[in-house]
């Protein structure tokens, strides 16, 4: 008898565990599936907007012209082509969201997008970054402006940028 009631309370426990996993694993999915991927990319200028939505092909040019922007972006630490990349097509189905940052040789610099987030109906994008500076690096010998330049939908028609350097001490 004894067996039978071990047996019993085995599989009560072995049930128990398996619903908790099976509930851990659907909020997990439930989280990433709400949770936008961030696709962007970092890349030097000669000078940039400090913040700007860039909405199609033809303002992404003058940009790219007026600033005097590197053509190899670094997109998740691999090196792309600005010019192969955001095309017409590009635009078609996406916009470009700006975020450019003075840096120099003087200081040690750090800079991310911690987080894109969209409203309901997806016309407003919020971005948090990072930029802080941090102590003496060396002599000032070169500046420029690095740009994050974030992917955003195309349904995007304002963003809010939001400077999140508490984040860092998270």
């Amino acid at each position: 008898m004894e067996d039978k009631k071990g047996l019993s309370a085995e599989v009560i426990i072995i049930a128990i565990v398996a619903v908790i996993i099976i509930g851990v694993v659907i909020s997990m999915a439930i989280k990433s599936a709400n949770k936008e991927e961030i696709i962007y990319g970092t890349t030097e200028a000669t000078s940039g907007p400090q913040e700007n939505l860039i909405q199609d092909y033809k303002t992404y040019k003058k940009y790219i012209s007026k600033c005097g922007v590197n053509d190899n972006i670094t997109i998740n630490y691999k090196k792309n082509s600005m010019k192969e990349r955001y095309t017409e097509e590009f635009f078609e189905t996406k916009k470009l969201a700006v975020i450019a940052v003075s840096e120099d040789t003087s200081k040690d610099y750090f800079h991310d997008i911690t987080s894109v987030s969209y409203n309901d109906d997806k016309t407003q994008a919020t971005i948090k970054y990072v930029y802080k500076a941090g102590g003496y690096a060396g002599t000032l010998s070169r500046s420029w402006y690095e740009w994050m330049i974030v992917e955003l939908d195309n349904t995007v028609t304002s963003v809010n940028f939001v400077l999140d350097n508490e984040s860092l001490d998270k």
